[in-house]
């Protein structure tokens, strides 16, 4: 009777490749994210081709607030310590430009 409490060494690299096995509900909120994550990143790309980028700016800020609130309800995960600081960063310094340009906004 072959032995089926270890993988074969010949199976390894297959499943490296496949990853880990996903449940259905695991599987389908990989397509949902999939499928979402598609259908929003054409309205970015639609709306950068009507508008110029600078007012279309603080949006893309914000979706960085979105992605981490939905990784955290459909996931169960949050970024750690150093992405968080990251991500405060780029979103202050994105602000704080969007801010400055209102104030004093320069002459084209």
């Amino acid at each position: 009777m072959p032995d089926t409490a270890h993988t074969p060494r010949r199976a390894l690299p297959l499943f490296l490749l496949a990853g880990f096995r996903l449940s259905s509900l695991d599987t389908t909120a990989k397509y949902l994210v999939r499928d979402h994550s598609l259908l929003l990143f054409s309205f970015v790309i639609s709306a950068l081709m009507l508008a110029p980028a600078s007012p279309l700016t603080p949006f893309s800020y914000l979706q960085k607030v979105w992605v981490t609130g939905s990784g955290y309800l459909v996931f169960g995960q949050l970024p750690d310590g150093f992405s968080a600081v990251g991500m405060a960063v780029i979103v202050a310094s994105g602000l704080l430009l969007a801010w400055t340009e209102r104030r004093h906004p320069r002459a084209v």
